[in-house]
C-alpha cells in the first residue's frame, strides 16, 4: 500500500512519520535488549552459578570432613572410630539432605518465575 506523494509538504510529513516510527522502534529495541540482558543474568545466577557453587562447596566440605582434616583426634578417638567415620558413611547421610535442599532451591526458583 504505497501512498503517492505529490508535494513537498506531503514528503516532509511522511519523513516526520518515518522518523517517529524509527524512534519508537529504537526505544522498543533498547527496552527489549535490557530486559533480555536481565533475564539472562538472572538465569545464569539462579540456575547455573548458585547451584554449582552450592554443590562445589558441599563437595569440598564433605571431602574435608571425611578426610578428618580440621578435627583433632586423640588415640582413644582413633580406636573408637569405625566405618561410621568413612567417606561413604558421610555420603549416605548427606545425600538425601543435599537432594532435598537442591529440590527446594529449584522449586523456589520455579515459583518465582511462574
Amino acid at each position: 500500500m504505497r501512498k503517492t506523494i505529490n508535494t513537498l509538504q506531503e514528503l516532509q510529513a511522511e519523513k516526520q512519520k518515518l522518523q517517529l516510527k524509527i524512534e519508537v522502534t529504537r526505544h522498543a529495541f533498547m527496552r527489549s535488549a535490557d530486559q533480555s540482558q536481565r533475564e539472562v543474568r538472572n538465569f545464569i545466577w539462579s540456575k547455573l552459578a548458585l547451584p554449582a557453587t552450592i554443590a562445589g562447596l558441599t563437595a569440598k566440605g564433605i571431602a574435608y570432613f571425611a578426610s578428618g582434616n580440621g578435627v583433632e583426634h586423640t588415640q582413644a578417638d582413633a580406636e573408637d572410630a569405625t566405618a561410621s567415620t568413612s567417606a561413604s558413611h558421610w555420603m549416605e547421610h548427606l545425600a538425601p539432605l543435599l537432594t532435598a535442599l537442591f529440590e527446594m532451591l529449584m522449586q523456589t526458583d520455579d515459583e518465582d518465575h511462574a
